[in-house]
């Protein structure tokens, strides 16, 4: 096989479909980043209110787990309300209790969902996205436990939080303060490093994503050794992984970029 007709064949579909993917992902992201950038907790009047950029996070969040999953996406919908009442209650029934409370409730739905409810094929898509927001619905509600929040978040914070479109698809996790934190974005403006970052990002993710898919399958072909072929597996497995991160690094720099004194870049 030609190299041509491997790009033919494979790495020109495979960048297509992925950034056919990936592109609306980036652009809410970006637009997400321009609302914050736009909030201010001062008295200017033109700033763009705080409770807007907790709900245009949790819409845009929401419009990209509808553009990967379409109605799939009610499970986690459904996922991230129970979370939300059972910390509501937790919070002033038994606080000390709300995150050993909240994470049988997890344990309980991922259970069900996985054997029960949702087909394989289904659970299989969202189980990335079903993880992430479990991680940070068990992370919130342990800071309640522990006093680290000392305040029951809003229903759009939460909402925010738990669906916030840097990070709902492909991570990576943050907790509830980091959250809080990145929406300063009026404090972060546009920067060349941050186009800087983002662009490797995206174009690491690419070349991972065509050495996974086509560049292995070219260079070690099913008639080889079968050790070979194990290692050909096991390498396309590792860098379909690397894929991801890079994507996550992408579309978490694409819609927030946090600086730490003195200079430092922080993910």
């Amino acid at each position: 096989m030609s190299f041509w007709f491997l790009c033919e064949s494979c790495i020109f579909p495979v960048i297509q479909q992925t950034v056919n993917t990936t592109v609306p992902l980036m652009l809410a992201s970006f637009v997400c980043k321009l609302v914050s950038s736009l909030s201010s907790s001062g008295r200017d009047e033109t700033a763009v209110p705080k409770l807007m950029v907790h709900i245009s996070s949790a819409l845009f969040g929401l419009y990209i787990l509808y553009n990967f999953f379409q109605l799939t996406m009610l499970y986690l919908i459904i996922s991230a309300i129970l979370g939300y009442i059972v910390i509501t209650i937790t919070m002033f029934k038994c606080r000390a209790h709300c995150g050993t409370c909240i994470s049988l409730l997890i344990v309980v739905v991922i259970i069900s969902l996985e054997l029960f409810i949702v087909d394989t094929a289904s659970w299989h898509k969202i189980r990335g996205s079903q993880m992430i927001m479990s991680m940070k619905i068990i992370s919130l509600a342990f800071d309640i436990s522990n006093c680290a929040i000392d305040y029951l978040p809003d229903i759009w914070q939460y909402l925010g939080y738990v669906f916030n479109v840097g990070t709902v698809i492909f991570g990576p996790w943050i907790n509830f303060q980091e959250y809080c934190n990145i929406t300063q974005q009026h404090l972060r403006p546009l920067s060349f490093s941050w186009m800087l970052k983002l662009v490797k990002s995206c174009i690491a993710a690419m070349l991972c994503l065509v050495i996974s898919s086509c560049f292995l399958m070219w260079i070690i072909l099913d008639h080889h050794w079968k050790w070979f072929l194990a290692y050909r597996d096991a390498m396309s497995f590792r860098f379909s992984h690397y894929f991801v991160c890079y994507l996550s690094i992408g579309s978490y720099t694409n819609g927030f970029w946090i600086f730490s004194f003195p200079w430092r870049v922080k993910w």
